[in-house]
């Protein structure tokens, strides 16, 4: 029997790949659909490429978290070297690190906890979910909640982060300097959290990836 085929690269479906089921039963390569969600409505609630149905199915591939950050980056994580150099001008030659800005766990340590992978899986997940946000605003809002998850260790579930983001929110509320869609470094000031590069940023909402 032929395997089936992903209607949005025109591969191959086989055993060894890692795929996703919508909630209208087709099937597609993982890194097919979810290239395709970045390029069109930012959200796993989306219409099915092939029957145009909504998909209103949520599946996490791993069971590992570290695998499934990287799945939900751009496939050069973890296989790329890191983009740094050494202090001989050197190119490093360790492999980039998931959310890191293309750079290993050396050249830049703040990673993602190994206890936290899932949580943080699962909140892109979450914020994947929502059409109302765009995609600049998840490229910050999923910067700013791994700083969040590496300075509190307190944050130990999907509540503890949105905790967090409701203090934020009702402090600023107060204060009458709520203004999230035009000022995106809010957060991170309230927090006193280091801004990401600004090269990643542009890179992550250009190309509509992550990495």
């Amino acid at each position: 029997m032929d395997n089936p085929i992903c209607s949005i690269c025109l591969d191959e479906i086989t055993d060894t790949n890692v795929t996703y089921q919508l909630s209208c039963n087709h099937v597609f390569h993982f890194t097919c659909f979810k290239k395709y969600v970045y390029k069109t409505t930012d959200s796993f609630f989306t219409d099915c490429p092939n029957c145009k149905q909504l998909n209103t199915h949520i599946e996490i591939p791993f069971d590992d978290g570290y695998k499934n950050l990287k799945a939900l980056c751009c496939s050069q994580v973890g296989k790329e070297r890191c983009l740094c150099h050494n202090k001989d001008g050197s190119r490093c030659k360790m492999k980039s690190h998931a959310f890191n800005y293309g750079k290993c766990r050396l050249h830049n340590k703040d990673i993602v906890p190994k206890d936290k992978t899932m949580l943080m899986t699962n909140y892109i997940y979450h914020l994947m979910q929502n059409q109302s946000r765009g995609w600049i605003t998840k490229v910050f809002m999923i910067d700013a909640i791994k700083k969040l998850l590496i300075k509190f260790p307190d944050i130990q579930k999907l509540e503890d982060i949105y905790r967090y983001l409701h203090i934020y929110i009702a402090d600023q509320k107060k204060l009458g300097v709520l203004n999230w869609s035009s000022d995106r470094w809010q957060l991170y000031d309230y927090y006193e959290l280091e801004y990401p590069p600004e090269d990643w940023v542009n890179f992550c909402v250009d190309k509509k990836v992550l990495f």
